[in-house]
């Protein structure tokens, strides 16, 4: 992203409103997932996302649907 965009809340739009649908449709106790870009892995953490730590990318995230 180019820096005159960051900070400004478009990606916590784009996430909540991802997060929003995907619990729409998702049954109960599924799992989704995704890849942080290397040191992003806080941001998502903030959406109730956990780390799944690799040694080579940045970490796997997680969320359990309930």
């Amino acid at each position: 992203m180019l820096p005159e965009w960051r900070g400004k809340g478009i990606g916590r739009l784009i996430i909540e409103a991802l997060l929003t649908e995907a619990k729409k449709i998702a049954p109960e106790g599924a799992t989704l997932g995704l890849m942080a870009a290397h040191d992003k892995e806080a941001f998502y953490e903030n959406f109730g996302f956990e780390q799944r730590p690799t040694n080579r990318l940045g970490a796997g995230m997680t969320q359990f649907i309930l």
